[in-house]
């Protein structure tokens, strides 16, 4: 009688359990849809990257997030080799991503934080992700950072 009683409790546990769990995860998987996502813009101060450059606009226009709602800008600060090759290269194929060259110093900033300051003031996104040019990034990296911002949470 007792293992009745033993056997019918987890087997509610475990039905309980398993109704918690997909709750959750249908709540999570209406949040990923793409109608409330915000829009974002990726900003990539580069120089002299053209050896790494390529990977990384090759993992940014494959991210599974909406291509109208992401915005790719990548500011060539002075280079020498061929980033800016690079950089119109993808401008020309990807509406969503376009260059700005950069050909002067400012004695008043610092040339990364002259690049970035350039790129944000092009940008329309609600969300604003700085990357470096020499690194690479997984599919879900746009959409795990967007989601991370909710109505109650912003800086």
């Amino acid at each position: 009688m007792a293992l009745t009683y033993l056997f019918w409790g987890s087997i509610c546990v475990y039905f309980l359990f398993t109704l918690y769990f997909t709750t959750g995860l249908h709540r999570l998987i209406i949040k990923s849809t793409s109608k409330g996502l915000p829009r974002v813009s990726i900003i990539i101060a580069t120089r002299n990257e053209a050896s790494t450059l390529q990977e990384l606009l090759n993992d940014l226009v494959q991210q599974d997030y909406p291509k109208d709602k992401l915005d790719i800008t990548i500011i060539n600060d002075r280079s020498t080799d061929g980033t800016w090759d690079i950089i119109q290269d993808y401008s020309q194929l990807y509406p969503n991503v376009k260059g700005i060259k950069i050909e002067n110093t400012d004695p008043q900033m610092t040339p990364k934080k002259r690049a970035l300051t350039h790129g944000i003031e092009k940008t329309k996104g609600e969300i604003i992700i700085s990357t470096d040019g020499d690194c690479s990034v997984p599919t879900g990296w746009v959409r795990s950072m967007a989601m991370a911002f909710d109505d109650d949470i912003g800086i």
